[in-house]
């Protein structure tokens, strides 16, 4: 099915790819082709759409295998109900990522990789389901150098800001630059940002507990799923004015 995506083949073709003879290709091909999978024009063969939707299906699973085998406890251990399910499907698209262990003690810290991100990005989008204690400050400059930040908080954590970085909130609430939105506590949401070039997600723990590792990636499809993402929390809260 890969070897058509790209446009259709004959069966000398077919063959030639494979490596193998005419009796071990065409009847797999005759039963691609009863089962609607394939079209035969002319002696030609190409995808049908219902085997294009296969061939996506398929690059799905391959990809989530992909993203799994690089740290298959984190995903087993991982709380993944927030996701709605067509990201959930979709979630081999963070397969260009790697793993950021924190240790003890550096677990309060902001990863460079995370503050350079922010710094060089126009636009930032954020749900924070808990309170690091450099978070209230960290989007503060780039936001005063002209950066977009749209931040989800829930209401636990929005008054946890207002109640210890009360300076920190104004500010956030009253620049032009940044759009607060409340979003509710019915489940444990990951804590994501993205920026222009960068993404961050964690998630919690089954248990309930948040983990020490997240993911980091700069790859474009895994940018693009984590705004999805985001887009679709800003779409199930309520603006902070």
């Amino acid at each position: 099915m890969y070897y058509l995506q790209n446009g259709p083949k004959d069966i000398e073709e077919i063959k030639s790819h494979f490596g193998v003879t005419s009796r071990l290709i065409v009847p797999e091909i005759k039963k691609m082709v009863k089962a609607g999978i394939m079209i035969e024009t002319d002696g030609f063969y190409k995808l049908s759409n219902i085997g294009k939707l296969n061939l996506e299906s398929l690059e799905d699973i391959i990809n989530t295998a992909e993203l799994i085998e690089i740290d298959p406890d984190y995903w087993e251990n991982s709380d993944l109900t927030a996701i709605p399910v067509n990201l959930y499907q979709r979630i081999g698209k963070l397969k260009n990522s790697t793993i950021y262990n924190y240790n003890l003690d550096d677990i309060c810290d902001c990863p460079v990789q995370l503050r350079e991100g922010i710094g060089a990005s126009k636009d930032v989008l954020t749900f924070m389901p808990f309170l690091p204690p450099l978070q209230p400050s960290l989007y503060l400059g780039p936001m005063s150098k002209g950066t977009h930040v749209t931040m989800i908080l829930t209401k636990s954590i929005m008054e946890k800001m207002k109640r210890e970085f009360p300076l920190e909130y104004e500010k956030h609430l009253r620049s032009p630059n940044c759009h607060l939105y409340l979003c509710d506590e019915d489940i444990l949401r990951p804590m994501i940002v993205v920026t222009d070039n960068f993404l961050l997600l964690g998630f919690f723990k089954k248990n309930g507990v948040y983990g020490n590792k997240e993911l980091m990636s700069y790859d474009k499809r895994a940018l693009e799923w984590g705004r999805e993402l985001c887009r679709h929390y800003i779409s199930i809260s309520e603006p902070v004015k």
